[in-house]
């Protein structure tokens, strides 16, 4: 099927129209108004540190003391293992979820007085 030189030229113009007027009216907001911007707060690598050495000192005293929890555990490995990845907002919501998952003794080292 052949076509015209004409219409092949029709459809490469309105194809270039297209795409040249798109970035004109994409990207405006309704009635010109400034979008809000939803930013989370990411912990920092202190912070993250910090919280998975209080759930390993406090997994070690329960090691120590003969008890064990596969949960906390398995929590602070997936902690771990998402701080070296660099996403600190997963490796502090899984050293959370494992400090959670500890019972709470009066015994545990306090780690607020060292």
């Amino acid at each position: 099927m052949r076509f015209s030189r004409s219409a092949t030229a029709i459809i490469a113009g309105l194809a270039l129209a297209g795409t040249a007027t798109l970035p004109a009216w994409a990207f405006q907001s309704a009635n010109d108004e400034v979008q809000a911007i939803n930013a989370e707060l990411v912990p920092t690598n202190q912070e993250v540190q910090a919280e998975l050495s209080r759930l390993n000192e406090r997994l070690e005293a329960g090691r120590k003391a003969s008890f064990y929890s596969a949960t906390a555990s398995s929590e602070y490995l997936a902690a771990k293992r998402y701080y070296e990845f660099g996403r600190y907002d997963e490796a502090i919501a899984h050293a959370q979820a494992g400090e959670s998952a500890l019972p709470s003794i009066p015994n545990w080292p306090d780690t607020a007085s060292r």
